[in-house]
């Protein structure tokens, strides 16, 4: 992987090429010189995230009362948000930065962390961030593969992903939402999610994508897929609730998780990035569970309150359970150490 300042060097190289190219040969060279590769880059890109809003069937119907309310309170979301929404999350070298730091509390995500850096530099050369990834982290249970979303989602200061448990999906509504024909109909998690959202692409993780029941005699869970995942399809995509609303999803940002591939259709597949999380070694291990401790006393504001690391020992203790079991044993851990302490007091 290439050096960060690389990265940022030839950022710069191509941003002057392109201003010689406009005749502004002079501004290059001083940009060139004094200003910084964030400051080169343009500030936050727009996207059209909302193509089409048409006349629903409510408007015209008027004894549909809760329909035309439900309408309303959809329109009012979108205009709130906006049609244009920023591309969030730091561009070019200022993102692999960013992603480095992942590298170092997930060391075995190493080859889907490169993919993402060179998707950072290839983006960053046009002044846009990390858009439209599709990634399927496959490995045993216990190696970190939903943490990794989660962190990913942080590091590349986006907003809050939405997280769907595939294996208690047992038809599209969740993607999709449910059709019009239905007199309960409801748009989708999918849609609820971009639809209020500040960005345009926010990540959504998809949780154990191998236990999704595709049984073909129900509403197969991940058919929707089939098409969110297609970027040409993706930009013309509605949810079956609200389908005089056209969104552009292409610029959303996929990982999904799975033990095993396969019960995962091939055609879904093919539209996605592949990578295999091998477990980690006991060094790495110990890495993580530091790692997941610090995160922990951030979130907790605790900074101050508790020693900055935990020791050796215990951090190889914890790096034997699985992810979510090693933090909730973090957890008890710090909650026994303020119950002793006074909270007047800070540690030094």
């Amino acid at each position: 992987m290439a050096d960060v300042h690389e990265v940022r060097r030839w950022l710069r190289e191509r941003r002057a090429e392109a201003e010689v190219q406009d005749g502004t040969h002079e501004i290059a060279l001083a940009v060139r010189e004094q200003d910084e590769p964030a400051r080169m880059l343009a500030a936050k890109p727009m996207f059209q995230l909302v193509r089409q809003m048409a006349n629903s069937r409510a408007d015209h119907t008027q004894h549909r009362i809760e329909e035309a309310e439900r309408t309303r309170a959809i329109q009012k979301t979108i205009e709130q948000a906006g049609i244009m929404r920023e591309l969030g999350g730091p561009c070019g070298g200022d993102a692999t930065a960013e992603l480095d730091c992942l590298r170092q509390s997930h060391p075995n995500f190493a080859a889907a962390i490169d993919h993402l850096q060179r998707e950072a530099i290839l983006n960053g050369a046009i002044g846009r961030p990390i858009t439209g990834q599709r990634l399927i982290l496959v490995g045993p249970p216990g190696v970190g593969k939903t943490d990794f979303a989660l962190s990913l989602a942080n590091v590349l200061a986006l907003p809050t992903p939405l997280v769907i448990d595939m294996a208690c999906a047992q038809h599209s509504s969740d993607l999709a939402g449910s059709s019009t024909h239905w007199s309960n109909s409801a748009p989708g998690r999918l849609f609820e999610f971009v639809a209020a959202n500040p960005v345009a692409n926010p990540l959504v993780a998809l949780d154990e994508l191998d236990k999704a029941r595709t049984d073909s005699r129900t509403d197969d869970p991940l058919a929707p897929l089939l098409h969110l995942w297609e970027p040409r399809t993706a930009r013309q995509w509605s949810d079956q609730s609200v389908p005089w609303i056209e969104l552009d999803l292409s610029a959303v940002n996929w990982v999904a998780t799975a033990n095993h591939l396969d019960t995962i259709p091939r055609p879904i597949l093919s539209r996605a990035q592949v990578f295999e999380v091998r477990k980690p070694t006991r060094a790495e291990g110990a890495i993580i569970i530091q790692s997941a401790y610090a995160r922990l006393l951030s979130e907790r504001q605790l900074d101050g309150w508790l020693p900055p690391h935990i020791s050796p020992a215990l951090a190889r203790q914890l790096s034997e359970m699985p992810p979510r079991q090693a933090r909730r044993a973090l957890e008890r851990a710090v909650i026994e150490h303020l119950s002793r302490r006074p909270k007047t007091c800070q540690w030094h």
